[in-house]
């Protein structure tokens, strides 16, 4: 929004003291790095000037704008009403994988993980939206890593922690799916190799995963979240297979939780392909 107080003639008074009341939650802009590696909003705009620019995140029907001015020293007030159409859209995760150690991956070797994209992957999301809803601009998906804590016992008697957190990835794809039938799909699985040196492998990880909207002429804004997390425990057994633990494997509800958004999501450092992005420290305590 570009709203501007001004008189209705050329040479009108000159107006002082403006004063806009913006209700809702407006910012003045999210902004992205150009490489993805972090993310802010800026939440202030200047509301004391002859126009106010802001974006609207949240929606509502007849939302009231107002500004005073001073005019000969006379205070006036005017206002304008404003219906914000904030998408009415189904994002739904899906739970169809399950929690492994084994070769059964997409990749060669042994790896802990939860499902697998080329069969079942773990958590299937899907956005399911009206034409009208559809055609009111674009959606995108943005995963933030929360935790990641994995270990690696080795055979050395050493241990290696691998932590991260932040954007998992690049930024969500704005054409991820299928749209024929006016529905997306993103799909995750994610997974942590078992190498030959390692004799224990173990990983607890959290996620945000956030649905996107971007109207024609205006910022991203966030409009649905799921939050979700998995885990697993495996070891190589006495037939020097890899295995899962019994119990160990945690895999998030069959629907996770689905939570309209209004928080953007924000981070300091992107989450790529492995080492990128993540800490590791060794310790000596595997037994």
């Amino acid at each position: 929004m570009n709203l501007v107080c001004k008189t209705v003639t050329t040479n009108g008074p000159t107006l002082n003291n403006f004063q806009w009341t913006v209700p809702g939650f407006a910012i003045s802009n999210y902004v992205v790095a150009a490489d993805g590696s972090s993310a802010m909003v800026v939440t202030n705009f200047a509301t004391n000037n002859a126009n106010v620019i802001f974006y609207w995140v949240d929606g509502a029907s007849n939302r009231v704008v107002q500004v005073s001015t001073t005019v000969n020293g006379v205070k006036l007030t005017t206002k304008a009403t404003f219906n914000v159409i904030r998408p009415n859209v189904s994002w739904a995760g899906f739970n169809y994988g399950t929690v492994a150690a084994d070769t059964n991956y997409n990749q060669s070797g042994t790896w802990l993980h939860f499902g697998n994209p080329s069969t079942t992957p773990g958590l299937t999301f899907i956005l399911t939206a009206s034409i009208g809803d559809w055609s009111l601009g674009t959606y995108s998906e943005i995963q933030l890593i929360n935790s990641n804590q994995v270990i690696h016992c080795q055979t050395n008697g050493q241990s290696i922690h691998q932590s991260a957190a932040g954007l998992d990835g690049a930024l969500g794809s704005t054409n991820f799916g299928d749209s024929f039938y006016h529905y997306k799909l993103y799909f995750d699985s994610p997974a942590e190799p078992c190498r030959s040196s390692d004799l224990q492998v173990s990983d607890s990880s959290s996620y945000q995963t956030l649905l996107m909207f971007q109207p024609s002429g205006g910022i991203r804004v966030p409009l649905k979240l799921i939050g979700w997390n998995w885990a697993g425990l495996a070891t190589i057994n006495t037939n020097e297979n890899w295995a899962l633990i019994p119990g160990s494997g945690n895999a998030p509800a069959p629907s996770p939780n689905n939570t309209d958004a209004t928080q953007f999501p924000v981070w300091t450092n992107i989450v790529g392909s492995w080492p990128n992005g993540y800490n590791f420290i060794t310790n000596n305590d595997c037994e």
